[in-house]
Parts: structure tokens; C-alpha cells; sequence
């Protein structure tokens, strides 16, 4: 077995929430408090937070065979123990879909309160990152014949 490390830095998730629902909310045409009412800001740490634990528990319970220790308090931190013909080259891959797939869920969820329209396709968006992350759990590279030793 091998041991990899998924480190998800809650701050910068937060900082891609706040720029996605920022500019979501910019963007939205033909309502002028669109923005005030999309976009994130510090006010609504609480609600994020719990936002952010939702998201994080989710990952968790896709993943949960493959946990040795995890972490969620302040950083997503989950040590997986995966095949031993697990390609590690794959590593960075997953640990962008699990950054992708917890911003997507919050944003999503946020959505839910001030933009119904949008909350779904985020939501979809964060199961499909998700989807791709365990398929990568998953994947074991092909055994190599080692050469023989005389």
C-alpha cells in the first residue's frame, strides 16, 4: 500500500468562492442588487464555514475507505492509503478536482439562498469533480516486468 497526502487549503477555497460569486454577481443582468445579494463577503464567514465543513464531510464520505487520518478544522488534510499500484504521478490531479469539488459544493450552496438559478449547476459541477478524483483513487498503473538479474 502507499500513503498519499490531500491538503486543501480552506482560505483558498474561500478566496475562489468570493471571486466566483463576485463575479457572478457582476455579471448578472437586468437586477441591479444582484451584487450585493450573489456575492460573498466577510459577513458571512459562519455561513461559509458551514458551508466549507458540508463540503469537506462529503469528500470524506467518498473517501472514507481509503482514510488513514484526515483533518477539517482548519485545512482539509486526508492521508489516503491506496493501492500500491497507485500512480502518484496522479496525486496533484485529484488534490485540484477535491479544491474544485468543495468550492463548486459551496458555492452551490450559497447559491441555494441567493441565486436558485445557478445552485444546481454548481452542484453538478462539484459531483463530477468529485467523480474524477475517486476515478483517479482508483486507477492503478499497468505491473512492469523487471529485468532479470543475473
Amino acid at each position: 500500500m502507499t500513503d498519499i497526502t490531500i491538503t486543501i487549503n480552506k482560505e483558498t477555497v474561500l478566496n475562489d468562492v468570493g471571486r466566483l460569486t463576485n463575479y457572478a454577481g457582476d455579471r448578472f443582468v437586468g437586477d441591479d442588487g444582484a451584487f450585493d445579494r450573489i456575492s460573498t463577503t466577510g459577513s458571512e464567514a459562519d455561513m461559509l464555514g458551514q458551508f466549507w465543513q458540508s463540503a469537506c464531510d462529503g469528500v470524506t464520505e467518498a473517501m472514507k475507505r481509503f482514510i488513514k487520518s484526515l483533518t477539517t478544522t482548519t485545512n482539509y488534510v486526508a492521508v489516503l492509503e491506496v493501492s500500491s499500484s497507485y500512480d502518484t504521478n496522479l496525486t496533484d490531479s485529484i488534490t485540484t478536482n477535491i479544491q474544485n469539488c468543495i468550492t463548486y459544493h459551496i458555492v452551490s450552496q450559497w447559491y441555494k439562498l441567493t441565486n436558485k438559478s445557478e445552485s444546481e449547476s454548481y452542484a453538478r459541477e462539484a459531483a463530477a469533480q468529485l467523480n474524477e478524483a475517486m476515478s483517479k483513487v482508483f486507477f492503478k498503473k499497468k505491473p512492469t516486468r523487471k529485468g532479470i538479474t543475473h
